[in-house]
């Protein structure tokens, strides 16, 4: 499990999808990243949210409307965490909404990976593939990092861990923070899920929002989802977009690095 990083801390007047609010000058969560490691690309068609494009431009069926701001529910089962990640090293999500996910081999290693349009980038398992297209969504380009041990099998919402990472900017980022939960939750059809969303306080220290756990997700129900749209306080950042699906405890390291290493140069 990786240790919490310092963070390099940059401010610049200028603002997924569980999706969280700006983008602007670089602000980077971690230096000299290793970016020589990423080796596989998957180029294979999928499916998206509906009007959402990519080039080659393929779509995911779309999922039924959930009305927002549905109640938490707490579980109560005991704990089966072996990690010492803590709420803080999660942007402000209790690792406890993951206690029920079974033991998973850990990621040996990251990697830094970047968009085709140089707009942001994150680490992630060196093992996974990646997608790093152009999208549009709405008429609005929509600069994007997908990755998945399986990227045929994420976007076919089965039981494989993965995420993607995108920033609103335009009329989407005008939509605002609620439209953008409500997108994402479409898109991953949590209205199939067996668990209720949760929605908490999502703030990293460098970007404030919502983040929304559901359990019970994907064909199977056996994923956990987090949606997360957030933002710098000043608003004059574009909106990050998130969502990453849990399988094992070692998803939740990773879900941890994604938080602790996306930047938006």
């Amino acid at each position: 499990m990786a240790a919490p990083r310092a963070r390099v801390r940059c401010t610049v007047a200028a603002t997924l999808a569980v999706a969280v609010m700006t983008a602007g000058a670089a602000c980077s969560k971690k230096e000299n990243a290793d970016v020589a490691a990423l080796t596989t690309t998957t180029t294979a068609a999928t499916t998206e949210a509906p009007g959402t494009t990519r080039s080659p431009g393929t779509t995911r069926s779309p999922g039924t409307t959930r009305a927002p701001g549905t109640t938490a529910v707490r579980r109560t089962t005991t704990s089966r965490r072996t990690s010492t990640i803590d709420a803080s090293q999660l942007g402000g999500i209790d690792p406890d909404a993951f206690s029920d996910l079974p033991d998973g081999a850990p990621y040996g290693r990251y990697t830094e990976v970047t968009d085709s349009q140089k707009k942001i980038s994150v680490e992630l398992p060196a093992t996974w593939q990646t997608d790093t297209d152009l999208r549009t969504l709405e008429g609005v380009d929509l600069p994007s990092i997908y990755a998945s041990e399986n990227l045929s099998d994420y976007l076919a919402n089965k039981s494989t861990p993965g995420m993607r990472f995108g920033i609103y900017s335009g009329a989407l980022k005008a939509k605002g923070e609620a439209w953008a939960l409500q997108h994402l939750a479409d898109l991953d059809r949590l209205d199939s899920c067996t668990g209720t969303p949760e929605r908490v306080v999502f703030q990293d220290g460098v970007y404030q929002g919502t983040a929304v756990i559901t359990t019970g997700c994907g064909v199977d129900g056996q994923l956990v989802n987090v949606h997360i749209v957030a933002s710098d306080p000043s608003g004059n950042r574009d909106l990050v977009v998130m969502q990453v699906q849990l399988v094992t405890q070692a998803d939740v390291d990773a879900l941890s690095h994604v938080i602790r290493s996306f930047k938006l140069p």
